[in-house]
């Protein structure tokens, strides 16, 4: 019960899950306020608490259904619940991201996830490829962006790419 409450036995966190809580309480009285649904969709979510998060993000995205964050974290809640559900509405929600704005990181990522676990590998390489052009190159999450799309044309039966190439590490 305190794991499924968020609270997992750590103060801090017991903390922080009853702000969250008091939050939620909150919005119950201000149905409109989009700022506090996002605030508590990803609150939920950090706390892994999905199907609260799920339910959460569902009334952010009805007060801004044009926001690609929006849409994304909602599709990555949704595949937490249910990794089988990959392929359904998380597909459709990155897809309508992605219409909002070609260029969303998160949902560039998410979007050549969904196309690799699908083994299309050319379209997981386009979308990954998108997003090592948006990342900072010298940024943690460039050298596995690289690595994914290495492995991805590795599958697809293409040539390395200079941008898939493992970057060289300098000599110490």
């Amino acid at each position: 019960p305190a794991a499924a409450s968020g609270a997992g036995g750590d103060p801090a966190r017991a903390q922080i899950a009853a702000m969250v809580d008091q939050l939620a309480e909150r919005l119950k009285s201000r149905p409109d306020d989009a700022e506090g649904w996002q605030m508590l969709s990803r609150s939920y979510a950090a706390l892994g608490r999905h199907a609260e998060a799920v339910e959460a993000y569902r009334k952010a995205v009805a007060l801004n259904p044009r926001d690609p964050s929006l849409l994304v974290d909602l599709g990555a809640s949704l595949v937490a619940l249910d990794r089988d559900a990959m392929h359904g509405e998380p597909t459709r929600l990155v897809e309508r991201a992605l219409a909002l704005d070609p260029a969303h990181p998160k949902a560039l990522a998410f979007a050549g996830l969904i196309a690799f676990d699908r083994k299309d590998y050319p379209t997981a390489v386009k979308h990954w490829e998108a997003l090592a052009r948006v990342e900072p190159p010298d940024s943690p999450f460039a050298q596995q962006i690289r690595a994914s799309v290495a492995q991805a044309r590795q599958l697809a039966g293409l040539p390395p790419s200079a941008e898939s190439a493992p970057a060289a590490t300098p000599a110490a």
